[in-house]
Formats: structure tokens, sequence, C-alpha cells
């Protein structure tokens, strides 16, 4: 594609591309405006992308960045330049094991490295990723809700692996168009070149791969987000899972009874949850989310995501015991997960609405003693 511009006296002159020096730079450039790779799609429209990973580690080794979109999509971002020799065929191995480690992850593992990014990268003064996406997204029950519909995604395989280039090869281009054809994730490939107009920058984003997808599965569509309500979340759930209806209809309705404990709910373009939180002050600005209900028949304890920092390991008692009660091993990937029909035995549910009443306490008194109240 040639970019021309108009010069003073009425000319045009073809712009050359200006090359990246160092694969750094293309790295800096993304995440600072993680926006360029939705540019050249054509559902981006009213979706929004955040970083919220920088070299994030995996098993198969660091992937340069990590991203959440507003549909809950999960994007591993690695970065080549054309002078690279691995960008003709080992970029995709590597940014296909990033990703297939990714797939294993659950809201917690996203909320881990989404802090760390946060507090320690970009430090924009919020204390958590919860809290990051709360300001974002206008609610802390949207911020709990989105990484849900994250982690199912996730657990489905469906994210996008995306590689980014100054300049795309034939052999890049073939083996993205092929893995993406035939694939139930999406793996696609973006070209970016940096034009110097006068004394601003132009950014050129061009997709590779999604052609080749759109021709096998269909075009993909955004999902507008919703706002759940009781009757949207339980009509949803008794087609999904009507087993869960009962104990979900006693955890709903105890909450909203509950003095100390807030319901709200979530606002997903898929899975309806409903969010049991507690705030941690008087002016509930600061708060801790406790568990989430979602329309798939699963509780989620939710009591690592909270709106501020503290330091102290109050939650290790509450994940035990919420491992023996779900009866899923503590280790587990996914013990924060677990089917609601167990809490059909009644001394199970009363047991766990015990332990988030115990978690909010705890939560409480760390607040307190993060900041040295007595």
């Amino acid at each position: 594609m040639k970019i021309l511009a108009e010069l003073d006296d009425g000319t045009i002159e073809v712009l050359a591309p200006k090359p990246f020096n160092l694969e750094v730079r293309l790295q800096e450039l993304l995440e600072q405006h993680p926006e360029l790779v939705l540019a050249d799609l054509s559902d981006e429209t009213d979706r929004s992308i955040w970083t919220i990973g920088w070299e994030v580690s995996t098993p198969a080794g660091s992937a340069d960045l990590l991203m959440l979109d507003s549909t809950g999509r999960v994007w591993i971002v690695e970065a080549k330049l054309a002078a690279n020799s691995e960008i003709k065929k080992q970029v995709v191995g590597q940014v296909l094991g990033y990703a297939s480690c990714v797939a294993d992850w659950g809201a917690d593992d996203l909320d881990r490295v989404g802090t760390e990014y946060i507090t320690r990268r970009v430090q924009t003064g919020h204390g958590s990723l919860i809290e990051y996406l709360a300001d974002q997204l206008g609610d802390q029950a949207d911020a709990q809700s989105l990484l849900n519909e994250a982690s199912d995604k996730l657990a489905k395989g469906d994210l996008t692996a995306l590689i980014v280039v100054d300049d795309a090869p034939p052999e890049l281009r073939r083996l993205v168009e092929f893995v993406n054809a035939n694939a139930s994730f999406e793996l696609l490939a973006l070209k970016i070149q940096v034009f110097d107009n006068d004394d601003s920058k132009l950014f050129v984003p061009s997709v590779i791969g999604s052609v080749a997808a759109s021709r096998q599965r269909g075009t993909r569509q955004v999902r507008e987000r919703r706002q759940w309500d009781r009757q949207s979340f339980f009509e949803d759930l008794a087609a999904n899972q009507p087993d869960a209806e009962a104990p979900m209809n006693e955890l709903v309705d105890w909450v909203e009874a509950h003095p100390t404990i807030m319901p709200s709910w979530g606002s997903g373009s898929v899975l309806g949850s409903f969010i049991a939180w507690a705030p941690l002050d008087d002016s509930e600005t600061d708060w801790i989310s406790l568990f989430a209900l979602n329309t798939n028949g699963r509780i989620a304890p939710t009591w690592r995501y909270r709106a501020v920092h503290m330091d102290q390991p109050w939650w290790d008692p509450m994940i035990g015991a919420t491992a023996e009660i779900s009866g899923v091993p503590q280790s587990h990937q996914r013990s924060k997960e677990w089917p609601a029909v167990r809490l059909q035995d009644p001394d199970l549910m009363a047991r766990f609405k015990a332990i988030v009443e115990q978690t909010a306490k705890a939560a409480r008194a760390a607040y307190r003693a993060s900041r040295g109240d007595a």
C-alpha cells in the first residue's frame, strides 16, 4: 500500500516507511497503543483493548505482550522485525507455544499477571488489575464479569495469538493463513508501517490471516455487552444448568438480605454473572470481591480480586476451606471454579456462607492493618 501526502506546493509525494531499528521499539509502540491491533479488523467497532502484561512468563518462554479486550478475548502478542531470521517460521511456533500455556489460565492467573504489570511496570496508581479495569469500565461488577468471561473463553481455547511485524514475508503469510483457516483459535499477523509526515507520524496497520479465516468459519462478530439482572440470569441458567438454580437462588437471596455483603450483576456479552462483594471502608471506595455465580452453573470464589493491595496472605485459609467444600484439590489449576450443584447439600451451603463471611471479616482486618488502623 502506498501512502501519499500533498505538499505545500500542491504536488503529491510518496512517503517511504521508516524502519524500526529495534524490536523493543515495536513492542513498546504496541504496549502504549494497544488499539493498533484492532485498527484493521472489520469487527473492531466499539471494542476496547488494554495491555495487561509485558514479557509474560510461560513454560514455553516469555510472550512479548498480553492484552485483554472488552469482549473478554485474551491476546498473546509477539513482535518481530523483518531482519530477524525467526520471522519466517519459528515465530509461529513461538506464539502458539505461548498461547497453549495461556489457554490453561483462569481469571486468577490473568489478575496476577495484570496486577504485577499495573503496579510495577506502568504504575497507573491502581492497586490491582480489577481496580484498573473497574476504572476503565466504570463499574467493579463489569470488571469482575470481564475477567470471568475471559476465563470462560480461555477454557474453550477461544483466544487470539498475534504476530506483529514491520514486514511480512510470503512464508509467514502462508503459515498464518493456513493455521487460522484450520484452527478453533485465532492466529493473526499484523503488519505495522510508520511514516514521517512533517511533524507527525502515520501508523498504517494491515491484518494478515483474517480473510482466510472468514472464508472457513464466517466473519467473527463482536457481541455487545449486556447488563444482566436476576430475571435474565436465571432464564439463561435454566437453559444451561437447571440443577444449579436452587442453590444459586438461595445464595442470591442471602447476599441481597445481608447487612455487610453487597450484590452486583455483571455485563458479560455471553456469560452472565452475579458478584458478591464487601466494602472495606465506610466510603465503599475500597472493596473486595467475594464470589461470582455464572450462568454456566459454576461458582468462582474471587477474594483475590480487590480494589487495593494488601500484603497479608489472609486468603490462604479460605482457599483451603473452599477446596474442601468444592471437592477440587487446592493445588488444581482451576480450583476457583466448581459446580454450584454441590451446594444442594445444606451442610455444604452453610459452610460456604460461613467462609464468605469469614473472608469479608479477614479482609477488613487486613485492610485496617495495612493502613495502621487500630
